[in-house]
Protein backbone atom coordinates (compact mmCIF):
# COMPACT_ATOMS: atom_id res chain seq x y z
CA UNK A 1 0.00 0.00 0.00
CA UNK A 2 2.79 1.85 0.75
CA UNK A 3 4.63 1.73 -2.74
CA UNK A 4 0.90 2.05 -4.33
CA UNK A 5 0.60 5.80 -2.68
CA UNK A 6 3.99 6.57 -3.54
CA UNK A 7 2.92 5.77 -7.84
CA UNK A 8 -0.14 7.87 -7.06
CA UNK A 9 2.07 10.92 -5.81
CA UNK A 10 4.56 10.37 -8.47
CA UNK A 11 1.62 10.78 -11.63
CA UNK A 12 -0.14 13.57 -9.64
CA UNK A 13 1.13 16.05 -12.08
CA UNK A 14 -0.47 14.28 -15.11
CA UNK A 15 -3.80 13.30 -13.10
CA UNK A 16 -4.22 16.77 -11.61
CA UNK A 17 -4.02 18.19 -15.28
CA UNK A 18 -6.66 15.75 -16.83
CA UNK A 19 -8.72 16.49 -13.72
CA UNK A 20 -8.35 20.41 -14.14
CA UNK A 21 -9.28 20.14 -17.81
CA UNK A 22 -12.50 17.71 -16.68
CA UNK A 23 -13.28 20.68 -14.30
CA UNK A 24 -13.50 22.89 -17.00
CA UNK A 25 -14.89 21.12 -19.43
CA UNK A 26 -17.66 20.32 -16.90
CA UNK A 27 -18.24 24.10 -15.98
CA UNK A 28 -18.66 25.27 -19.33
CA UNK A 29 -20.65 22.70 -20.11
CA UNK A 30 -23.04 23.57 -17.09
CA UNK A 31 -26.00 25.57 -17.47
CA UNK A 32 -26.97 27.80 -14.51
CA UNK A 33 -30.94 28.13 -13.92
CA UNK A 34 -31.15 31.80 -14.13
CA UNK A 35 -29.41 31.85 -16.89
CA UNK A 36 -31.52 29.05 -18.66
CA UNK A 37 -34.69 31.23 -17.63
CA UNK A 38 -32.84 33.94 -19.15
CA UNK A 39 -32.68 32.13 -22.52
CA UNK A 40 -35.95 30.66 -22.28
CA UNK A 41 -37.36 34.43 -22.32
CA UNK A 42 -34.80 35.60 -24.86
CA UNK A 43 -35.97 32.94 -26.75
CA UNK A 44 -39.87 33.86 -25.80
CA UNK A 45 -39.04 37.52 -26.81
CA UNK A 46 -37.50 36.45 -30.56
CA UNK A 47 -41.00 34.87 -31.14
CA UNK A 48 -43.31 37.53 -30.13
CA UNK A 49 -41.56 39.83 -31.94
CA UNK A 50 -41.62 37.82 -34.93
CA UNK A 51 -45.12 37.20 -34.67
CA UNK A 52 -45.51 40.92 -34.02
CA UNK A 53 -43.69 41.78 -37.42
CA UNK A 54 -44.91 39.06 -39.58
CA UNK A 55 -48.44 38.28 -38.49
CA UNK A 56 -49.57 37.12 -41.69
CA UNK A 57 -46.63 35.52 -43.29
CA UNK A 58 -46.23 31.53 -42.32
CA UNK A 59 -43.41 31.58 -44.43
CA UNK A 60 -40.70 33.69 -42.69
CA UNK A 61 -42.55 32.84 -39.63
CA UNK A 62 -41.08 29.34 -40.21
CA UNK A 63 -37.86 30.10 -41.55
CA UNK A 64 -37.21 32.70 -38.21
CA UNK A 65 -38.25 29.81 -35.79
CA UNK A 66 -36.44 27.49 -37.80
CA UNK A 67 -33.12 29.64 -37.56
CA UNK A 68 -34.18 30.05 -33.74
CA UNK A 69 -34.10 26.14 -33.37
CA UNK A 70 -31.40 26.09 -35.05
CA UNK A 71 -29.05 27.77 -32.92
CA UNK A 72 -30.41 26.60 -29.56
CA UNK A 73 -29.91 22.73 -30.74
CA UNK A 74 -25.87 24.15 -31.92
CA UNK A 75 -25.82 25.54 -28.23
CA UNK A 76 -27.29 22.53 -26.54
CA UNK A 77 -24.77 20.49 -29.10
CA UNK A 78 -21.86 22.22 -27.78
CA UNK A 79 -22.93 22.24 -24.43
CA UNK A 80 -23.46 18.52 -24.62
CA UNK A 81 -19.90 17.99 -26.59
CA UNK A 82 -18.25 19.61 -22.88
CA UNK A 83 -20.18 17.76 -20.71
CA UNK A 84 -19.23 14.51 -22.35
CA UNK A 85 -15.38 15.81 -22.89
CA UNK A 86 -15.24 16.54 -19.13
CA UNK A 87 -16.68 13.24 -18.10
CA UNK A 88 -14.04 11.54 -20.66
CA UNK A 89 -11.37 13.47 -18.73
CA UNK A 90 -12.17 12.83 -15.59
CA UNK A 91 -12.24 8.89 -16.72
CA UNK A 92 -9.45 8.92 -18.51
CA UNK A 93 -7.45 10.35 -15.01
CA UNK A 94 -9.16 7.72 -13.02
CA UNK A 95 -7.90 5.38 -15.45
CA UNK A 96 -4.28 6.96 -15.74
CA UNK A 97 -3.82 7.10 -11.68
CA UNK A 98 -5.45 3.37 -11.15
CA UNK A 99 -3.81 1.69 -14.25
CA UNK A 100 -0.25 3.18 -14.26
CA UNK A 101 -0.33 2.93 -10.00
CA UNK A 102 -1.37 -0.55 -9.94
CA UNK A 103 1.46 -1.17 -12.80
CA UNK A 104 3.89 0.58 -11.13
CA UNK A 105 2.77 -0.74 -8.16
CA UNK A 106 2.91 -4.42 -9.16
CA UNK A 107 6.66 -3.46 -11.15
CA UNK A 108 7.91 -2.36 -7.62
CA UNK A 109 6.73 -4.89 -6.05
CA UNK A 110 8.33 -7.69 -8.09
CA UNK A 111 11.39 -5.53 -7.88
CA UNK A 112 11.20 -5.97 -3.86
CA UNK A 113 10.69 -9.70 -4.73
CA UNK A 114 13.33 -10.29 -6.99
CA UNK A 115 15.91 -7.99 -4.59
CA UNK A 116 14.54 -9.98 -1.38
CA UNK A 117 15.23 -13.33 -3.68
CA UNK A 118 18.78 -12.26 -5.05
CA UNK A 119 19.86 -10.77 -1.23
CA UNK A 120 18.73 -13.96 -0.14
CA UNK A 121 20.81 -16.06 -2.37
CA UNK A 122 23.33 -13.61 -1.64
CA UNK A 123 22.70 -14.46 2.12
CA UNK A 124 23.08 -18.12 1.49
CA UNK A 125 26.34 -18.11 -0.72
CA UNK A 126 28.03 -15.23 2.02
CA UNK A 127 27.05 -18.22 4.26
CA UNK A 128 28.03 -21.01 2.46
CA UNK A 129 31.73 -18.76 1.78
CA UNK A 130 31.56 -18.32 5.30
CA UNK A 131 31.45 -21.56 6.20
CA UNK A 132 33.90 -23.02 3.74
CA UNK A 133 36.64 -20.47 4.52
CA UNK A 134 35.98 -21.76 8.68
CA UNK A 135 36.55 -25.04 7.84
CA UNK A 136 39.63 -24.20 5.71
CA UNK A 137 40.80 -21.94 8.46
CA UNK A 138 39.91 -24.88 10.90
CA UNK A 139 41.88 -27.37 8.85
CA UNK A 140 44.95 -25.12 8.36
CA UNK A 141 45.36 -24.43 12.25
CA UNK A 142 44.77 -28.04 12.64
CA UNK A 143 48.00 -28.47 10.27
CA UNK A 144 49.56 -25.80 11.57
CA UNK A 145 49.39 -26.87 15.56
CA UNK A 146 50.30 -30.43 13.91
CA UNK A 147 53.47 -29.32 12.54
CA UNK A 148 54.25 -27.00 15.13
CA UNK A 149 54.00 -30.02 17.79
CA UNK A 150 55.77 -31.82 15.22
CA UNK A 151 58.51 -29.07 15.35
CA UNK A 152 58.46 -28.54 19.14
CA UNK A 153 58.97 -32.70 19.71
CA UNK A 154 61.76 -32.62 17.32
CA UNK A 155 63.38 -29.31 18.52
CA UNK A 156 62.84 -30.73 22.46
CA UNK A 157 64.12 -34.44 21.04
CA UNK A 158 67.27 -32.56 19.46
CA UNK A 159 67.83 -30.86 22.46
CA UNK A 160 68.19 -33.59 24.67
CA UNK A 161 69.99 -34.97 22.79
CA UNK A 162 72.45 -32.42 22.54
CA UNK A 163 71.95 -31.82 26.58
CA UNK A 164 72.81 -35.01 26.48
CA UNK A 165 76.19 -35.73 24.66
CA UNK A 166 77.14 -32.67 26.46
CA UNK A 167 76.46 -34.32 29.70
CA UNK A 168 78.45 -36.91 28.68
CA UNK A 169 81.25 -34.55 27.64
CA UNK A 170 81.33 -32.53 31.08
CA UNK A 171 81.02 -35.87 32.95
CA UNK A 172 83.97 -37.52 30.89
CA UNK A 173 86.03 -34.51 31.47
CA UNK A 174 85.01 -34.25 35.17
CA UNK A 175 85.99 -37.80 35.69
CA UNK A 176 89.20 -37.11 33.80
CA UNK A 177 90.13 -34.26 35.80
CA UNK A 178 89.12 -35.98 39.28
CA UNK A 179 90.79 -39.45 38.76
CA UNK A 180 93.90 -37.45 37.73
CA UNK A 181 93.89 -34.87 40.70
CA UNK A 182 91.12 -36.02 43.65
CA UNK A 183 91.53 -39.31 45.03
CA UNK A 184 88.30 -41.09 44.60
CA UNK A 185 86.33 -40.95 47.92
CA UNK A 186 86.17 -37.69 47.68
CA UNK A 187 85.29 -37.14 43.74
CA UNK A 188 82.87 -39.56 44.76
CA UNK A 189 81.43 -37.81 47.50
CA UNK A 190 81.51 -34.24 44.96
CA UNK A 191 79.22 -36.66 42.48
CA UNK A 192 76.67 -37.21 44.87
CA UNK A 193 76.22 -33.74 46.37
CA UNK A 194 75.89 -32.11 42.74
CA UNK A 195 73.57 -34.72 41.67
CA UNK A 196 71.28 -34.05 44.50
CA UNK A 197 67.87 -32.83 43.42
CA UNK A 198 66.84 -31.45 46.71
CA UNK A 199 68.84 -29.56 50.06
CA UNK A 200 67.55 -29.52 53.55
CA UNK A 201 67.51 -26.13 55.32
CA UNK A 202 68.47 -25.65 58.82
CA UNK A 203 67.20 -29.21 59.97
CA UNK A 204 66.71 -29.47 63.48
CA UNK A 205 66.89 -32.19 65.62
CA UNK A 206 65.55 -32.74 69.21
CA UNK A 207 66.22 -35.82 71.77
CA UNK A 208 63.70 -35.64 74.61
CA UNK A 209 64.67 -38.22 77.07
CA UNK A 210 61.52 -38.68 79.88
CA UNK A 211 59.71 -41.60 81.14
CA UNK A 212 56.56 -39.76 81.91
CA UNK A 213 54.28 -41.17 78.93
CA UNK A 214 54.47 -44.53 80.45
CA UNK A 215 54.04 -46.76 83.74
CA UNK A 216 56.00 -49.63 83.26
CA UNK A 217 59.27 -48.17 81.93
CA UNK A 218 62.05 -51.15 83.25
CA UNK A 219 65.01 -49.98 85.59
CA UNK A 220 67.88 -48.78 84.04
CA UNK A 221 66.59 -47.95 80.70
CA UNK A 222 64.92 -44.57 79.40
CA UNK A 223 62.57 -43.68 76.64
CA UNK A 224 64.00 -41.25 73.82
CA UNK A 225 61.88 -39.60 71.76
CA UNK A 226 63.58 -37.73 68.63
CA UNK A 227 61.99 -34.98 66.33
CA UNK A 228 63.69 -34.05 63.09
CA UNK A 229 62.35 -30.62 61.18
CA UNK A 230 63.67 -29.30 58.28
CA UNK A 231 62.79 -27.43 54.93
CA UNK A 232 63.12 -29.38 52.14
CA UNK A 233 64.61 -27.15 48.61
CA UNK A 234 64.00 -28.60 45.23
CA UNK A 235 66.92 -27.65 43.42
CA UNK A 236 66.65 -28.86 39.85
CA UNK A 237 64.68 -25.71 38.67
CA UNK A 238 61.61 -27.85 37.75
CA UNK A 239 58.76 -30.49 38.99
CA UNK A 240 60.58 -33.07 40.72
CA UNK A 241 59.27 -36.19 42.36
CA UNK A 242 61.30 -36.96 45.63
CA UNK A 243 61.12 -40.14 48.47
CA UNK A 244 61.44 -39.44 51.80
CA UNK A 245 62.16 -42.17 53.96
CA UNK A 246 61.65 -42.03 57.89
CA UNK A 247 63.24 -45.14 59.65
CA UNK A 248 63.77 -45.93 63.65
CA UNK A 249 65.99 -48.68 64.59
CA UNK A 250 67.03 -50.16 68.43
CA UNK A 251 70.20 -51.70 68.13
CA UNK A 252 70.76 -51.94 72.36
CA UNK A 253 67.12 -52.81 73.12
CA UNK A 254 64.99 -54.97 71.00
CA UNK A 255 61.02 -54.43 70.22
CA UNK A 256 59.44 -53.62 73.96
CA UNK A 257 55.68 -53.51 75.16
CA UNK A 258 55.02 -50.83 77.26
CA UNK A 259 51.97 -49.50 78.79
CA UNK A 260 50.98 -45.88 78.41
CA UNK A 261 49.21 -43.58 80.56
CA UNK A 262 45.81 -44.38 79.10
CA UNK A 263 46.55 -48.08 80.15
CA UNK A 264 46.59 -48.77 75.94
CA UNK A 265 49.91 -51.18 74.97
CA UNK A 266 52.39 -49.74 72.84
CA UNK A 267 55.18 -51.22 71.37
CA UNK A 268 58.17 -49.74 70.90
CA UNK A 269 60.26 -48.84 68.96
CA UNK A 270 57.79 -46.71 66.53
CA UNK A 271 57.03 -44.11 64.22
CA UNK A 272 54.60 -41.42 66.21
CA UNK A 273 54.28 -38.58 63.73
CA UNK A 274 54.76 -37.40 59.98
CA UNK A 275 53.89 -34.21 58.81
CA UNK A 276 54.72 -33.11 55.15
CA UNK A 277 54.53 -29.52 54.46
CA UNK A 278 52.40 -28.93 57.32
CA UNK A 279 49.70 -31.85 56.05
CA UNK A 280 49.87 -35.24 58.65
CA UNK A 281 50.59 -38.77 57.00
CA UNK A 282 48.34 -41.26 57.79
CA UNK A 283 49.94 -43.98 59.14
CA UNK A 284 49.53 -47.54 59.06
CA UNK A 285 48.07 -49.08 62.14
CA UNK A 286 50.19 -50.88 64.67
CA UNK A 287 54.25 -50.54 65.11
CA UNK A 288 55.60 -48.70 62.37
CA UNK A 289 59.85 -48.58 62.14
CA UNK A 290 59.25 -47.91 58.34
CA UNK A 291 57.69 -45.30 56.01
CA UNK A 292 58.52 -43.80 52.68
CA UNK A 293 56.44 -41.42 51.08
CA UNK A 294 57.14 -39.88 47.76
CA UNK A 295 56.42 -36.15 46.97
CA UNK A 296 55.93 -34.08 44.03
CA UNK A 297 57.78 -31.01 44.94
CA UNK A 298 56.75 -27.89 42.54
CA UNK A 299 59.33 -25.74 41.44
CA UNK A 300 60.87 -23.37 43.51
CA UNK A 301 62.32 -20.04 42.82
CA UNK A 302 63.24 -19.20 46.20
CA UNK A 303 63.81 -20.52 49.92
CA UNK A 304 60.39 -18.84 50.80
CA UNK A 305 58.55 -21.92 49.01
CA UNK A 306 60.31 -24.85 50.49
CA UNK A 307 58.14 -27.61 51.92
CA UNK A 308 58.38 -28.32 56.07
CA UNK A 309 59.15 -31.81 56.96
CA UNK A 310 58.57 -32.82 60.45
CA UNK A 311 58.81 -36.20 61.99
CA UNK A 312 58.79 -37.91 65.51
CA UNK A 313 59.63 -41.66 66.55
CA UNK A 314 60.18 -43.17 70.09
CA UNK A 315 61.95 -45.98 71.33
CA UNK A 316 63.51 -47.51 74.57
CA UNK A 317 67.03 -47.01 75.05
CA UNK A 318 69.27 -48.18 78.03
CA UNK A 319 70.85 -45.22 80.74
CA UNK A 320 74.09 -45.31 78.78
CA UNK A 321 73.98 -45.13 75.49
CA UNK A 322 73.06 -42.47 72.66
CA UNK A 323 70.93 -41.10 69.40
CA UNK A 324 72.25 -41.57 65.80
CA UNK A 325 71.00 -39.57 63.48
CA UNK A 326 71.88 -40.22 60.14
CA UNK A 327 71.59 -37.33 57.11
CA UNK A 328 70.16 -38.82 54.03
CA UNK A 329 70.60 -35.46 51.59
CA UNK A 330 72.96 -32.36 51.98
CA UNK A 331 72.03 -29.92 54.90
CA UNK A 332 72.83 -26.19 55.40
CA UNK A 333 73.67 -25.50 58.61
CA UNK A 334 72.00 -27.66 61.73
CA UNK A 335 70.40 -27.18 65.28
CA UNK A 336 70.74 -29.69 68.30
CA UNK A 337 68.72 -29.47 71.40
CA UNK A 338 68.74 -32.22 74.69
CA UNK A 339 65.69 -32.28 76.97
CA UNK A 340 66.53 -34.38 79.80
CA UNK A 341 63.58 -34.77 82.08
CA UNK A 342 65.26 -37.73 84.08
CA UNK A 343 68.68 -36.32 85.52
CA UNK A 344 68.34 -38.42 88.06
CA UNK A 345 69.26 -41.45 85.58
CA UNK A 346 71.53 -40.08 83.19
CA UNK A 347 73.41 -37.02 82.05
CA UNK A 348 74.24 -35.42 78.71
CA UNK A 349 77.72 -33.44 78.04
CA UNK A 350 78.39 -30.61 75.76
CA UNK A 351 81.43 -32.13 74.63
CA UNK A 352 79.85 -35.72 73.80
CA UNK A 353 77.50 -34.28 71.13
CA UNK A 354 78.91 -34.30 67.74
CA UNK A 355 79.71 -34.61 64.10
CA UNK A 356 80.91 -37.61 62.40
CA UNK A 357 83.04 -35.28 60.10
CA UNK A 358 83.81 -33.22 62.97
CA UNK A 359 84.14 -32.90 66.40
CA UNK A 360 84.01 -29.12 66.49
CA UNK A 361 81.37 -28.27 63.97
CA UNK A 362 78.74 -28.07 66.58
CA UNK A 363 79.04 -25.13 68.77
CA UNK A 364 76.78 -25.01 72.16
CA UNK A 365 75.17 -21.84 72.42
CA UNK A 366 73.26 -22.56 75.57
CA UNK A 367 72.81 -25.24 77.78
CA UNK A 368 71.64 -28.50 76.02
CA UNK A 369 71.55 -26.56 72.53
CA UNK A 370 74.15 -27.08 69.40
CA UNK A 371 74.31 -25.67 66.81
CA UNK A 372 76.37 -26.04 63.34
CA UNK A 373 76.47 -23.02 60.57
CA UNK A 374 78.15 -24.63 57.52
CA UNK A 375 77.24 -27.97 55.09
CA UNK A 376 76.74 -30.72 55.71
CA UNK A 377 77.22 -33.74 53.19
CA UNK A 378 74.44 -37.18 52.50
CA UNK A 379 75.52 -39.63 55.16
CA UNK A 380 77.13 -37.87 58.19
CA UNK A 381 75.82 -38.94 61.36
CA UNK A 382 74.85 -37.01 64.51
CA UNK A 383 75.47 -38.70 67.81
CA UNK A 384 73.89 -37.15 70.67
CA UNK A 385 75.48 -39.92 73.72
CA UNK A 386 74.63 -40.26 77.32
CA UNK A 387 75.41 -41.78 80.34
CA UNK A 388 73.89 -43.00 83.70
CA UNK A 389 74.17 -41.55 86.43
CA UNK A 390 76.35 -43.33 89.02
Amino acid sequence: MKEFFGVFWKFGAIATVMFLGATICYLRAYQDPVVVERQVGQVVEQLDDLYRQHPTDSNEKRREVLEILVHEENREFSRVMWEHLAEALLLAGFMIVTVEGLTRYLASKEVVEANTLVTGQFRTQTDELKQTFEGQTAELKRKFETQTAELAQKFESQTAELKQQTDLVSSNVWNAIFNRLVPEEIGTEIKRILKSDVCRLRPSYTVVLSNQDYTDVPDGHVVVRRMMFYKLLNLTGGEVTYPINFRTLNTTVGDTVLTAQDGTKVTLPRIRTVRINRNPETLPTGQVTEYTCSVSLPKMSDRAQAWEVYSEVEGLSLTTDRALYILGAPCEGLEVQVMNHVPELLTVQDEDVCLTNGRDRLSPTTPQKWVCEGGILTGTALSVPWRAVL
